[in-house]
């Protein structure tokens, strides 16, 4: 018997794992507009998962279309994934102080304010959202942020 499963292609870091997740969750999203998904980690485990949608009893946009607010530039049915990351741990009582927190775009400006305020101590981002004033702010206030570079699974600083 093989005293090791080693997979040919090694085994794929934390961070890729993370990633994915937050990969597999922005398809569960409802906004028409946006896929975005969102993981907080503490101590290399799951503490909580997130996607754009509506609020909990609100219509959704994949129902009624999204709902757009030409001063927000953007939807404003659905809630943003790292808004109900954040949400949901605090609803079920999971401390997020320390925790880092895999998104699949980097965050707006609203989103790095209710980070700041959750205790999220570094955030890690696959692709930049076009608006940076949500990075520069984190930056601003001390919270490590990073681009996930990471490429099949290899190991990385994430």
């Amino acid at each position: 018997m093989q005293k090791s499963l080693e997979r040919k292609w090694g085994r794929p870091s934390r961070a890729w794992c993370l990633m994915e997740t937050a990969k597999i969750w922005a398809k569960r999203g409802t906004c028409l507009r946006a896929e975005v998904g969102s993981v907080l980690e503490k101590g290399g485990r799951i503490i909580s998962l997130g996607y754009v949608g509506s609020s909990p009893g609100a219509d959704h946009c994949l129902d009624k279309g999204c709902l757009m607010d030409k001063n927000m530039k953007g939807c404003v049915r659905g809630t943003h994934s790292e808004i109900n990351v954040i949400g949901f741990a605090a609803r079920y009582g999971i401390s997020t102080e320390g925790s880092t927190l895999y998104v699949t775009v980097s965050p707006c400006l609203g989103c790095s304010q209710a980070i700041l305020a959750s205790g999220i101590k570094k955030v890690v981002y696959l692709k930049k959202y076009r608006d940076l004033s949500g990075i520069e702010n984190l930056k601003r206030n001390n919270i490590i942020v990073e681009e996930f570079l990471n490429k099949g699974g290899e190991s990385c600083e994430c």
